[in-house]
């Protein structure tokens, strides 16, 4: 299914490219990436969802670039996180997508332009909130593994676990580790076709 979705993205993608000159350029790369991610996020879709995908592989794509995260990354949050669920909510009121809670909201609004008022059952501003986060931790913590376990744990609480040599669980970590592995094998496998 997912070689199917990517075929077809390539074959409207290869029109446009035609039709506007802009074959073989910056343009076409990202269409191709907005593409091969779309496919990727359809593919993973298991529940009735009206996830607008395109809008979100378009959003995912020009918001890793601004903030320097490999959207791939991105998307293996999301699926641990939610099983692109964007009515998720978790036992401790983690809501949408990349499960943001709401003090999350509140420590980043005035960071981030966010038109209205930030509802997290929202995809787009739930996943912009969530990569400004992620990308906030990757920046206080220096790697993307204690990121990682601090978009899960809370940067407080691995603060003191770092601080009192205190059992850092690696769980989360891995899990997303693994789905970011297998969306790039399978990135790697279909975007020779976009």
């Amino acid at each position: 299914m997912l070689r199917t979705i990517i075929i077809q993205s390539a074959l409207v993608l290869t029109l446009l490219a035609g039709s506007t000159g802009v074959a073989n350029t910056p343009v076409a790369e990202t269409l191709g990436k907005i593409a091969t991610i779309e496919a990727l996020i359809r593919s993973e879709i298991r529940h009735s969802s009206t996830l607008p995908t395109w809008q979100m592989a378009r959003q995912i794509v020009g918001l890793s670039r601004q903030y320097r995260l490999d959207p791939l990354l991105v998307l293996a949050i999301i699926k641990v996180e939610s099983q692109f669920n964007p009515r998720a909510i978790s036992s401790v009121g983690a809501i949408g997508l990349m499960q943001v809670m709401p003090i999350v909201v509140r420590e980043v609004k005035g960071q981030i332009n966010l038109s209205g008022r930030p509802d997290l059952y929202d995809p787009a501003k739930n996943v912009h909130i969530g990569m400004h986060y992620f990308k906030y931790l990757v920046e206080r913590f220096g790697d993307i593994k204690k990121a990682l376990i601090a978009y899960n744990l809370g940067p407080t609480a691995l603060d003191k676990r770092l601080s009192g040599n205190g059992f850092i669980p690696q769980g989360y970590y891995q899990k997303v580790m693994k789905f970011y592995r297998g969306f790039k094998d399978q990135y790697k496998t279909n975007i020779s076709l976009v």
